[in-house]
């Protein structure tokens, strides 16, 4: 009954929404609002849960002194400084729903403290982002080689000087390789995503696929 309850109801209502946009009638349309509104207050529950799952875990993970155990202070810091700093700011008004976000003390740990960190990770990826287009330009076959001399025509036509200093219909090449072979790719990967997303709904509609249950 655990197992078979859930892919009843995940499925009932799956068909339902995907009938609903076939037909267009008031209750039809009644039924998608109420759906929507059902969704939220499920989501701020599941959100609920979250908030108290997220530091339990944690606060075990520093008791047992598991591996990496110190990432969990930090998480555990972060998780409650801003709210903190919230109620701090806005006073009693916080527990009346009446809530600003531009406070001093929450406006300052944003500013110095979540988006420094932000760019530092965003800094990171840079150079592996670097690492994974020098492996993937080795021209070691020929269809590495011609994503190494496109890559190099897009760089180049990005650049300001090429087109003012070396060859003005760089941009044009550029402008062409975009919109025909790089666009028919994305074309193709589009439809390969989009078939496998109505082939993973299928699969869980006719609870074919239960891995969303745990197994």
């Amino acid at each position: 009954m655990k197992r078979t309850l859930p892919v009843v109801l995940c499925s009932t209502i799956g068909l339902l929404m995907v009938l609903q946009y076939f037909i267009p009638h008031q209750l039809s349309q009644a039924f998608f609002d109420r759906t929507l509104k059902m969704n939220q207050i499920i989501s701020i529950f599941a959100l609920i849960t979250a908030l108290v799952s997220v530091p339990r875990s944690h606060i075990r993970r520093i008791r047992l002194k598991t591996e990496n155990w110190q990432y969990s202070i930090v998480l555990l810091v972060g998780f409650s400084l801003l709210p903190i700093a919230a109620i701090i700011d806005n006073g009693l008004g916080f527990f009346k729903g009446e809530i600003r976000i531009d406070g001093a003390i929450f406006d300052w740990i944003y500013v110095n403290g979540q988006i420094p960190l932000g760019n530092t990770v965003f800094a990171m990826l840079a150079f592996y982002i670097t690492s994974a287009a020098y492996r993937a330009f080795r021209a070691r076959t020929f269809d590495a080689a011609i994503l190494l001399t496109a890559g190099i025509i897009v760089l180049l036509a990005n650049a300001p000087p090429t087109e003012m200093y070396i060859w003005s219909k760089f941009s044009v090449i550029k402008d062409w390789i975009l919109a025909v072979p790089s666009g028919a790719a994305q074309r193709a990967l589009l439809l390969g995503l989009g078939l496998g997303a109505v082939s993973q709904s299928l699969r869980i509609l006719l609870g074919i696929d239960r891995s969303w249950m745990g197994g």
